[in-house]
């Protein structure tokens, strides 16, 4: 059920979607359960359908599938497993097409946001991804920057400044 190839090398990108669109399916009709066997294996293979060598169709794929898993586990859930699943999510921001932005960002949005303070953990890596897709003049400068805003009011302005500047200092 798990997306993956053969001798472990990635194939065409519409052999990948298959293989998301069968895990999606499977995720589906087993909705009434609120965990994901393989967690590890299963976020591990989603970040792998995030690189940055793949087209945008796998990622807005794989990204349909993360929504579906966040909508299933739950931000309790969620919030015991974000370190698994932001693995893939936070460095899409840089390399991702403009098509695939505004879902990330929706996804940022709907379910790191509502985590509130249980987001710290993570806050250094989500701030740094956030700003890799923060370029002036860009048609979602105007929604990065506003995340950015929903992101302090979730964490508190004291730890969000920190977090930020350090992001700041350590971003190439």
């Amino acid at each position: 059920a798990v997306v993956s190839t053969q001798s472990g090398h990635y194939g065409r990108g519409a052999h990948l979607c298959s293989h998301l669109t069968k895990l999606k399916r499977i995720l589906q009709s087993n909705s009434k359960y609120h965990l994901i066997p393989k967690k590890l294996l299963v976020a591990k293979r989603l970040s792998q359908c995030l690189h940055h060598a793949l087209p945008s169709g796998v990622h807005l794929k794989t990204l349909e599938v993360y929504v579906l898993i966040f909508k299933r586990i739950g931000i309790e859930r969620l919030s015991n497993d974000i370190s698994l699943y932001s693995m893939g999510l936070f460095p899409l921001m840089g390399h991702s097409a403009m098509s695939v932005r505004p879902k990330l960002l929706d996804i940022f949005k709907n379910f790191y946001i509502p985590l509130g303070p249980n987001l710290v953990p993570c806050l250094h890596g989500f701030i740094l991804s956030i700003l890799s897709g923060l370029e002036e003049g860009s048609e979602h400068f105007d929604s990065i920057t506003a995340l950015l805003g929903e992101v302090k009011q979730a964490t508190g302005r004291s730890v969000f400044y920190g977090s930020l500047w350090r992001a700041l200092i350590s971003a190439p």
